[in-house]
């Protein structure tokens, strides 16, 4: 079976969001290999393919041979996923407030660009007015 390649970093990005590394889904039953990296049982399932029960299965960081039979729950992953999941539900949260934050910045921005370009558009009256009333007095001044 072909390895996976797959960097550090986003083992660790993942790991931190309580995803597995591989299939980036929450992990539902993290277990530790014996080179230490962690991943959801599943994709272990999943690494092996078609391959029978007990087929030699290949950690995508290292290239070393997983041993099925020696892989040891993950309790810290397993007990910080909930706190993990409460912490994306807030995340979430914030996201949609800031989407409605900027959705109404967007608003009154155009409603005041739309603003400014009438006065603008309103100023040259406003000018003609004020010189025409300047050039009446100017021109009654020198009769």
């Amino acid at each position: 079976m072909a390895a996976l390649a797959v960097s550090n970093r986003s083992m660790g990005i993942a790991l931190g969001l309580g995803l597995d590394p591989i299939t980036h889904k929450p992990m539902v039953d993290p277990v530790i290999d014996q080179c230490g990296h962690t991943f959801d049982r599943s994709t272990i399932t999943l690494l092996r393919g078609n391959q029978p029960e007990g087929s030699d299965v290949i950690c995508p960081f290292s290239q070393e041979v997983i041993q099925t039979n020696k892989l040891v729950v993950n309790c810290f992953a397993r007990d910080a996923a909930p706190h993990l999941q409460n912490l994306e539900s807030r995340v979430t949260s914030l996201e949609n407030q800031n989407k409605a934050f900027q959705d109404r910045l967007d608003s009154l921005m155009k409603s005041f660009a739309a603003k400014a370009e009438k006065q603008k558009a309103a100023k040259p009256k406003m000018e003609s007015i004020e010189s025409n009333w300047f050039k009446s007095r100017w021109e009654f001044s020198c009769k």
